[in-house]
């Protein structure tokens, strides 16, 4: 294609109608909740995690009707039964594809992405891992463009590295269980 032919296309797309953002959908996302992560490879005697807080972030834009791609960030801090504290911050690719059958005010919908994620444990080295977040959920319209949402999943860890991980103080993360609460905005 010629570059003055692309320049009037891409002109005329962005001059034209203003009825063409009506077919822009998108969402942004914040939830809250619980994770307890799974230990594996831990030295003998040591405490498995236990519960602790989660913090999700989620914007995504429509493919086609029921398939939205986007980005998402994580925080969870994952005690080890007391003694120490471990801090996860994550972020990567998401892609929700939602139910057909449900299209009125309650939908659900399945997810998966595919992150990097960095953990630092108090006062000891960090480490890093890649991460698969895979989950259901359900959201329900409270509002013309606000959803309450619900999710349950998993995060799946693998290709540790670092030095808190070749320490093996308290083992790998490979399975990391959650449950949030949240709200959604969007069209």
């Amino acid at each position: 294609m010629r570059p003055s032919a692309a320049l009037a296309i891409t002109a005329a797309a962005l001059t034209c109608g203003h009825d063409a953002h009506a077919q822009v959908r998108w969402d942004a996302e914040l939830e809250d909740g619980l994770m307890r992560r799974v230990l594996d490879h831990k030295p003998a005697g040591a405490n498995d995690a236990t519960f602790g807080p989660t913090l999700d972030a989620a914007v995504h834009l429509a493919l086609v009707p029921l398939i939205r791609v986007g980005a998402y960030g994580h925080y969870d801090a994952c005690p080890v039964s007391g003694e120490v504290v471990r801090t996860f911050v994550s972020g990567g690719l998401d892609a929700r594809v939602l139910v057909p059958w449900l299209r009125g005010d309650l939908r659900g919908y399945a997810r998966v992405g595919l992150g990097e994620a960095g953990v630092l444990e108090e006062a000891r080295a960090g480490g890093h891992f890649t991460e698969v977040p895979v989950a259901v959920g359900a959201l329900y319209r409270v509002r013309r463009r606000v959803w309450v949402t619900a999710e349950i999943g998993a995060r799946l860890g693998f290709g540790f590295g670092g030095a808190g991980y070749a320490a093996q103080t308290n083992g790998e993360d490979p399975v990391g269980v959650f449950l949030d609460l949240g709200v959604m905005w969007g069209r």
